[in-house]
Parts: structure tokens; C-alpha cells; sequence
């Protein structure tokens, strides 16, 4: 009997130990696919929870549900077959991160970062960009481990990581290397406006880099330290809130970026994506409506519910170019339609 009894116990103890740790798992089906898209939001930092740094721990319940979009955004991978760069990077997805970067001599255009998944990690393996017409690529050396799976509360790793950046036939250099420091420090529930998700891992990212330029006029060393909090769930296969700023002290953060999974943006394109059939979208300013939709008043209006603009009816070109880029909804009777405004 007493050794029944320090049976029931062991089995008991196992079970509540696999309830505890047994949380969600983060791996390789849980990161970004060609196809993939996320609407997100940007937040002012000073808009975050007073207590949120404080919500460590097993069983969170961490609400986000206040924070209000400045602007938005909309970020999309791709199958490096619909890239320019295929050649440098088959078989990886693309995420495009700027139209243009630099100045003079060196401007380089149409830039993508490129990754691959396994079953191990998830890697950043390098750019392609396009300079003086022709497309490139610059790798990593050491690929840097973005995720390691399977990724569970309590998990912890490190990693390095050097990528160089060499224009052909040109003096410029660039070496960024560094470590890499990831720590699940918890998991629970999150709300966001617009979005609530029961499970949710809450993983820091700790990058202890150095950028070292190298040209005609030497070798400048610039480091470059970066902390990142990030929210994984198991219905999205991005992050839906990072929060990223500077490490202040031993354990000091000061947040200088937030930006958060925006369903209702997300739904509101999914529903009324059609609706007025206005063109071009996205656009810089002008936008045009078809004879159609003209019988009636078409409003702007912002995600958050604010009408920001009227037109008369019989309207059939609005100039957009006064606001800010972003998503925006315009709204002529019953019928909606998203509309994206890029700066000029």
C-alpha cells in the first residue's frame, strides 16, 4: 500500500509537472511561409501597460487592449521566385525592408532580407539588393539563428552571428557580427485591440552587435546593442506584438519601438477589399473612383473611427496626399473599401 501510494504520488507529480511545462511549442510550422502577410500597428511606447515588464512567469495574462495606432503597416513574405533574387536564395522567403538605402555613389535599391526554416532554427541568410541596375546579394558568414526549436517557457540559447555587406569594386565594407541571447520568460494569454489569443509564448531577444565600416578613410567600429520582446502565438506565424528598444544597465530596457498584430485592419481588407473599386491602391495621394460609385458622399476614415475627410457626391478623384502614410478606410454608402497611402 505504501508503495501504491508513493506510486499515486510520483504519477501525480509527473502530470502536474507536464501541465507546467508542457505549454506551447514553438517550431518550424509556426514561422512565416511564402504568402504570408500581417497587418501591424504602431504604438507609442509611452502607451504600454505601467506593468507589463513585471508579467513574467507561467500563466500570464497580459492585455495590450489600450494601445492605439500612430500608423500602419503591412508586412508580406514571398517566395524568393517572385524576387529578383532567386538565384542567391532559392528555396528561401523574402521580406522586403526598404524601396531605397543610401546616398551618392551608393544607393541601392529594391532591398530584401532573406530566411530559411528547418526543424532547428529559423536563420537570417542575408539581402538582395539592386545597385546600378543589377541585382546582388550579400550572405551571412555565420548565419544568424533567429529561433532555435523547439521553442518552450524556460527555454534559453545563444548564438553568434557575422554578416558582410561589400559593394563590387568599391572601397565601402560592412561587417555587423555579434551574439545573439533568446529567453522564454513566459506564456499565458494576450489582448491586443481587435485580437485575443489564449496561447501566447513571450520570448526576449538580446543582440550584443558590432558594425564596423570600413572605407577609403579607414575602419569605424559602431556597437550596436538592441533588446526585443516578442509575443508568439499558435494561430500566427508572426510575432503579434513586438516591443524592441535599448539595453539600459544589467537589466535596465528602455522601449523605443512597439508595433502590434492589427486584425481589424487585417478584417476590415478581407471583407471590403472590393468595395468601391477605387484605383490605384496602394497610392501616394490620388485617388480615383469609378462613375459608379459616385451617387453618393465618400468619407476617409481612420482604423480607430475617426472620419477624417468628406467629399460631395459626383466626386470622382480625391487627393489623400495631406494625411499620413498608412492604411485608411473610405466609406460611400453602405460599401467600404481600404485604402493604403505610401509617402511620395
Amino acid at each position: 500500500m505504501q508503495e501504491f501510494k508513493r506510486i499515486g504520488t510520483w504519477a501525480v507529480a509527473a502530470v502536474l509537472s507536464f501541465s507546467l511545462h508542457a505549454q506551447l511549442s514553438i517550431g518550424r510550422t509556426n514561422m512565416p511561409k511564402a504568402g504570408d502577410s500581417l497587418h501591424y500597428s504602431s504604438a507609442l511606447p509611452t502607451a504600454l501597460p505601467s506593468n507589463w515588464q513585471s508579467q513574467m512567469g507561467a500563466s500570464q495574462s497580459w492585455d495590450f487592449s489600450s494601445l492605439e495606432s500612430q500608423a500602419q503597416t503591412l508586412v508580406e513574405y514571398k517566395s524568393s521566385l517572385q524576387t529578383p533574387y532567386a538565384f542567391y536564395f532559392f528555396g528561401q522567403i523574402g521580406l522586403k525592408t526598404a524601396d531605397s538605402l543610401g546616398a551618392g555613389p551608393l544607393v541601392f535599391k529594391n532591398i530584401y532580407s532573406f530566411y530559411s526554416v528547418s526543424n532547428s532554427a529559423f536563420r537570417a541568410e542575408g539581402i538582395g539588393y539592386s545597385f546600378s541596375g543589377f541585382p546582388l546579394a550579400a550572405n551571412y558568414v555565420d548565419e544568424d539563428e533567429i529561433y532555435q526549436f523547439p521553442l518552450e517557457y524556460g527555454d534559453r540559447d545563444t548564438s553568434t552571428f557575422r554578416f558582410v555587406f561589400e559593394v563590387p569594386g568599391n572601397a565601402f565594407r560592412l561587417v555587423q557580427q555579434g551574439v545573439r541571447q533568446n529567453a522564454v520568460l513566459g506564456y499565458g494569454s494576450i489582448k491586443l485591440p481587435g485580437y485575443t489569443s489564449s496561447n501566447a509564448l513571450l520570448v526576449r531577444s538580446t543582440v550584443l552587435e558590432t558594425d564596423t565600416l570600413t572605407t577609403q578613410f579607414g575602419q569605424v567600429p559602431i556597437p550596436r546593442n538592441q533588446v526585443s520582446f516578442k509575443w508568439l502565438t499558435d494561430d500566427q506565424r508572426l510575432p503579434v506584438l513586438e516591443i524592441t528598444g535599448t539595453p539600459t544597465g544589467p537589466r535596465g530596457f528602455t522601449p523605443n519601438q512597439v508595433r502590434y498584430f492589427d486584425a481589424r485592419s487585417a478584417r476590415i481588407q478581407e471583407v471590403h477589399s472590393q468595395g468601391l473599386g477605387v484605383y490605384p491602391n496602394p497610392t501616394s495621394g490620388l485617388v480615383n473612383i469609378p462613375d459608379s460609385q459616385t451617387m453618393q458622399e465618400v468619407e476617409l476614415w481612420s482604423l480607430s473611427g475617426q472620419v477624417l475627410a468628406c467629399w460631395p457626391a459626383g466626386t470622382r478623384q480625391l487627393d489623400l496626399g495631406q494625411w499620413e502614410s498608412g492604411f485608411y478606410l473610405l466609406k460611400s454608402g453602405s460599401r467600404w473599401q481600404q485604402i493604403c497611402l505610401q509617402a511620395q
